[in-house]
């Protein structure tokens, strides 16, 4: 074993030794640390979790500052970073229920002089330290490239992202979304009033696509455009919950045709979020989603809450790392609608090389996209998904 490698392993056990007499002393939670496991480059911005795991039988309140301590240390030097929470300050404070866990979301800027593997672990959590790799030049898109797209922060996850060819052709699909944040956090607006970097614009697409025709055509797509609030953490003490989110919303639905195929529609809704630790590693999200029609098509669609209905469930059962089974259920007057989705990280399967998952996907109902509404259909479909 090297000198370097020697050193970075004592700084690591130092930390431990750290976290270890902080237990000893009488902490409750078991903290842990999560950067970037893709190396990131000198002088960009990245992503600190602090994630709080309560094994005990009754819930803990942890307090954590709105700001962090911290230092990357090396055989080669050490350099010292400010973490500021991403959340308002009074979201810090968190109710860790029993047997499950919580987790706060800091950003820092990577040091311009930073380069090489480091030790990197925070004052006042006590958390051991986690690695991160810093590399100039094309890790995580560099820092010269944050100087042209500098916004890039503000986008997000949505809905799912994924190609799937049907087992039957002519019912193929794709989705493409994202998610932007309007406010910067950081900005003094924000500041002032936290609550408003609750505030996302985001836009979903889904197309069928008939592969089995010979110019391939789309049977229909759905052009969905939206701006929703996001809420705060709600504080909630209810066992094994980890998270209680509301995103309330304004969403625009249209096929983009016109003439007698054209259709359109427009609806308010509310979406709890619910995200249940049973334990580890398991995540159960439950979010029903309610709706109100406005300015619906009654020329083209009029007939549409009749088949779509008021009302969604979504449930997502996850292996963290591992499989998901998500499933929609819908019920309107004219019937049921479901959809069920199975993932799997495709880079447990090919040695860490894709960063893709595969997908397996059953649609039996109504109102997959507006043209075909009234209509129902089914579908397996199968293919690979960016996101889930």
């Amino acid at each position: 074993m090297g000198k370097s490698t020697s050193s970075l392993l004592v700084a690591l056990l130092l930390c431990g030794t750290a976290e270890a007499l902080a237990t000893a002393a009488g902490a409750e939670v078991e903290t842990r640390l999560i950067v970037s496991s893709q190396p990131v480059a000198p002088g960009q911005a990245s992503q600190l979790t602090v994630v709080l795991v309560n094994p005990g039988e009754r819930a803990v309140s942890v307090a954590l500052e709105p700001a962090l301590a911290c230092r990357l240390d090396s055989p080669t030097g050490a350099f010292l970073v400010r973490a500021e929470a991403r959340s308002a300050p009074d979201d810090a404070a968190s109710t860790v229920p029993p047997g499950g866990s919580a987790e706060h979301d800091y950003a820092f800027t990577v040091p311009e002089d930073a380069a090489g593997t480091f030790a990197f672990g925070c004052d006042g959590v006590g958390a051991p330290p986690t690695l991160l790799q810093v590399e100039a030049g094309e890790a995580e898109g560099g820092a010269l490239r944050e100087g042209v797209q500098e916004f890039t922060s503000g986008f997000a996850t949505f809905e799912p992202f994924y190609f799937l060819v049907g087992v039957d052709p002519s019912e193929s699909k794709f989705q493409i979304s994202f998610d932007y944040r309007v406010l910067n956090p950081k900005a003094p607006l924000a500041e002032l009033y936290p609550w408003l970097t609750g505030f996302h614009f985001a836009y979903t697409q889904t197309s069928l696509w008939d592969l089995e025709s010979e110019s391939a055509p789309f049977r229909d797509t759905s052009y969905k455009p939206e701006f929703h609030f996001l809420s705060p953490r709600i504080p909630w003490n209810i066992p094994w919950l980890d998270d209680f989110r509301i995103r309330l919303g304004y969403q625009h639905e249209s096929n983009g045709r016109d003439g007698p195929d054209s259709r359109s529609t427009n609806f308010v809704y509310a979406k709890p979020i619910l995200a249940f630790s049973p334990g580890e590693p398991w995540l159960l999200e439950v979010a029903p989603k309610a709706w109100l029609y406005v300015a619906n098509d009654d020329r083209t669609n009029d007939k549409l809450p009749d088949y779509r209905g008021y009302f969604d469930l979504e449930l997502n059962l996850t292996r963290l790392h591992s499989v998901q089974l998500a499933t929609h259920l819908r019920w309107a007057q004219e019937g049921g609608t479901v959809q069920v989705d199975l993932t799997y990280p495709l880079a447990h399967l090919f040695f860490g090389n894709f960063d893709l998952y595969f997908q397996a996907q059953y649609f039996n109902g109504y109102a997959e996209t507006l043209l075909r509404f009234d209509r129902r259909e089914q579908a397996i479909r199968l293919g690979l998904a960016m996101l889930r």
